[in-house]
């Protein structure tokens, strides 16, 4: 059982040590503005134009290279379409003109401007703004060369964005850090799927001890380390926020992070 304490305490620092090797936490407190050179509507499947522009800065500290991504939300807030990036170096204009393709349902959008990489740990919304998809859906291409996903969406849509389809569902081969961050999921799940297993296991061997007092024992030692262990992981995201925000004070660490599980 200790051997399962030393696991778990070395998964909360490895999701610790991923969120510290981010060097966008490391930015400057910024603003950013969104303009549509094209107009603010466009019909479905049309191209916008988009322009971003970062003030006063759009790198962190001590001239420290930062990503931002440009992300579109349908009216519930759910992410449509592909995640853009792009990295500011020490020197670069903070501006950002590039294009979109507008989603194939008619509608209410928004475009939204984050601070980090499309698969970032935490990343931060910095400013959005409105667009209007009119009129009507285009036909749906056949899915076509991927004969594979047998028209499963989900699989399509990982295949289309350069990650790797599997058993397991779509991997983010694309990304070391897109990658990480799904094996830290899987890692926590099985975590907690062992340590459940270990509570129940535990409470067998101690009703069946039948008054041996070794036994009876490491049954009560066994039930404490699993459920220490299973505290761990349940309270890992809080952990790395008393850390990161109360102890380290580490920038980038104020916001709420996407939750691991």
């Amino acid at each position: 059982m200790k051997k399962f304490l030393i696991l778990s305490v070395i998964l909360f620092f490895l999701v610790l040590l991923s969120l510290i090797t981010t060097p966008d936490v490391l930015a400057l407190d910024e603003t950013c503005d969104i303009s549509f050179p094209s107009g603010h509507s466009a019909p479905p499947g049309g191209n916008f134009n988009v322009r971003i522009e970062i003030s006063p800065e759009c790198t962190g500290l001590w001239g420290i290279p930062m990503s931002y991504s440009l992300r579109i939300k349908d009216g519930a807030n759910n992410e449509v379409g592909e995640c853009q990036q792009k990295k500011f170096s020490s020197g670069d204009p903070c501006i950002w003109d590039t294009s979109f393709t507008a989603p194939n349902t008619p509608g209410d959008f928004s475009v939204e401007i984050w601070r980090g990489r499309c698969n970032e740990l935490i990343p931060l919304l910095k400013c959005d703004k409105p667009f209007q998809v009119e009129g009507d859906s285009p036909r749906q291409p056949p899915i076509g060369a991927y004969d594979i996903c047998q028209k499963n969406s989900d699989c399509n849509d990982c295949i289309a964005d350069g990650d790797s389809w599997t058993a397991l569902g779509c991997i983010d081969t694309g990304d070391p850090q897109g990658f990480i961050t799904w094996l830290l999921k899987r890692a926590i799940g099985v975590a907690g799927g062992i340590a459940l297993l270990l509570i129940i296991f535990a409470g067998f061997r101690i009703i069946t001890s039948a008054g041996d007092p070794k036994s009876l024992q490491a049954g009560k030692e066994m039930l404490t380390s699993a459920i220490i262990g299973l505290l761990v992981i349940i309270f890992s995201i809080f952990l790395l926020q008393l850390i990161g925000v109360q102890i380290l004070q580490i920038p980038g660490f104020e916001s709420t992070p996407k939750p691991l599980v």
